[in-house]
């Protein structure tokens, strides 16, 4: 049988990713790339910046990003999104997913998974669900 957790808990690690993505003096950032693990300039496709706070309060263990939609109006670099992660203001990371196209399960689904740059990139939803 796996572990689960209650309502109460899940809220709880909701709120911690929460305060987290809003650490420091700014807003976070969502970071889309084209190589797995792999953050330097030349590898980052799209940088999107959240409202700060970043997320509302958690219901049943999930927080929903504020303040949508957000874009980046013009993506840096051209490519294939295969990952993206969720950053403090000071670029700290707080999570990171899969990319993929809508209905291929990643993590963070997308119309298209190809970018170009000088393209805007633009987020219409973002969740975050603690496990259960």
């Amino acid at each position: 049988m796996a572990i689960t957790h209650v309502t109460a808990v899940r809220n709880s690690l909701a709120a911690i990713v929460s305060t987290a993505a809003d650490a420091g003096v700014g807003a976070a950032k969502i970071q889309i790339t084209k190589s797995a693990g792999s953050y330097t300039a030349g590898n980052i496709l799209a940088e999107i910046t959240l409202s700060d706070p970043a997320f509302g309060a958690p219901s049943t263990g999930t927080i929903t990003a504020a303040g949508l939609p957000v874009e980046d109006t013009t993506a840096n670099n051209t490519g294939t999104a295969v990952e993206f992660r969720l950053v403090d203001s000071a670029d700290t990371e707080v999570f990171h997913g899969t990319v993929t196209a809508t209905g291929g399960g990643g993590d963070m689904e997308m119309s298209s998974t190809g970018i170009t740059a000088g393209d805007a990139v633009r987020i219409t939803s973002f969740t975050y669900t603690a496990s259960l």
